[in-house]
C-alpha cells in the first residue's frame, strides 16, 4: 500500500507538536532533531527542511507553548531570558513561575 503524503502545513504541525512534547520532556534547550524526528516518525532531514536552524525551532516551539498554555516549555524560557517567553501574558508568566519556585 502507497504511503500518503502530507501536506506540508500538516506535517509542520506535527512536528511541531513533537517538538513542544520533546520540549516538555527533556526541557527546550536540551532538545535534538534526532529526538524530535523520533517523535514526529520523520527523518532529521525532515526537521532541517521545515526548520532550518535549532535557533527557528526553538523560537517557533516557544511561540506554540505560549499560545497553547504550555506552562512547563514556558518556564524553561523564562529561565533562559527568552525573549518570546517574555511576551508571555501576566498569566501564563505567574504560573511559569510559580513552577519555577517549586
Amino acid at each position: 500500500m502507497p504511503r500518503l503524503r502530507l501536506s506540508p502545513e500538516v506535517r509542520h504541525g506535527q512536528i511541531l507538536d513533537a517538538a513542544l512534547n520533546v520540549a516538555a520532556k527533556v526541557g527546550y534547550q536540551r532538545m535534538t532533531r534526532d529526538q524530535i524526528a523520533a517523535a514526529a516518525g520523520a527523518s532529521p532531514a525532515a526537521i532541517n527542511q521545515r526548520f532550518s536552524t535549532m535557533t527557528m525551532l526553538r523560537r517557533d516551539v516557544m511561540r506554540a507553548a505560549i499560545a497553547r498554555g504550555v506552562v512547563a516549555v514556558v518556564a524553561q524560557g523564562l529561565a533562559d531570558g527568552n525573549a518570546y517567553a517574555k511576551k508571555a501574558s501576566t498569566e501564563l508568566k505567574q504560573q511559569a513561575a510559580a513552577l519555577l519556585c517549586k
